[in-house]
Order: structure tokens, then C-alpha cells, then sequence
């Protein structure tokens, strides 16, 4: 992605980017149900597997929501004209929003394992509301903390 030129064309490209990630998990409930299943490639734990795979996936998000987004977002607050913080901040918001997005995708796995719906909502749902909770903020004030 570009470089941007100021911090709110960041903030609405990360907003752009957040809307599409948000259209994409109703798209893949659809595609689960429009698609043929595979049905070479089922196996019976798959259910547990990928719950197992959900409950990591939750555990490296929240890693990555301390160990990158928040240093990121500290930087930018503490040095809002920087473009290298803004950088850090989109990187980390993007690496946060595509991680979440595996939720929904483990329900589309499951539905292309023959799963039924009801098997699969619970991860587009998980997916779906972890990415509404990820809505790009403005983390920066416009007035710089020492009152210049």
C-alpha cells in the first residue's frame, strides 16, 4: 500500500480497507452456501480442529493487538506528524483486521467440509463482530500534548 500523505488520508484508506473486510464476511457466508462441498476431503474432528485453530488465531490476535497495534498507536499519539508512525499504525490495524478475518474463513472451511450452517455461524459471526469492533479511530489529537 502507498504511503500516505497526511494522517486522514491514513485514516480513510484504513476505514476503505475496514468496509471491505466487513462486505467480504456476508461473501463468504454466501460463497459456503453456493458452492459444491468437497466431499473427498472431509474428515469427522473437523469441527474441533478448527475451533482449536479459532481459539489460537484469538490468542495471536490479542498478541498482536499488544505487541504491535498498541506501541504503534503510542507512537503516533506521542508524534502525530510522523510517517513512519502513521505507517506503523495502518501496518498494525491491517495485520489486526486480516487476522480477525480468519474467523469467518474457519466457517467457510468448515462449510466446504460439509459442515452444516449452523456449525459455521458462530465463526462468520465471531468474524464479523471482532471486525466491526476494529473500526479505524483517529488516534492522534490535532492539538500537539505540550499546547503548540
Amino acid at each position: 500500500m502507498k504511503t500516505p500523505r497526511t494522517k486522514e488520508d491514513a485514516l480513510q484508506r484504513m476505514r476503505l480497507l475496514w468496509l471491505a473486510f466487513v462486505v467480504a464476511i456476508p461473501l463468504y457466508a454466501y460463497c459456503g452456501e453456493a458452492t459444491p462441498r468437497w466431499t473427498r476431503f472431509t474428515f469427522a474432528n473437523a469441527g474441533k480442529v478448527y475451533v482449536a485453530m479459532a481459539v489460537l488465531n484469538l490468542y495471536y490476535v490479542f498478541g498482536t493487538w499488544k505487541r504491535l497495534y498498541l506501541p504503534a498507536v503510542n507512537a503516533l499519539r506521542i508524534q502525530p506528524d510522523d510517517v513512519r508512525a502513521v505507517g506503523r499504525w495502518m501496518n498494525g490495524e491491517i495485520a489486526l483486521i486480516s487476522m480477525v478475518q480468519c474467523q469467518a474463513l474457519f466457517g467457510l472451511a468448515l462449510r466446504e467440509d460439509g459442515k452444516t450452517l449452523e456449525q459455521a455461524l458462530p465463526f462468520y459471526l465471531a468474524g464479523f463482530l471482532l471486525t466491526l469492533c476494529l473500526w479505524p479511530r483517529r488516534v492522534w489529537s490535532s492539538i500537539n500534548m505540550d499546547g503548540r
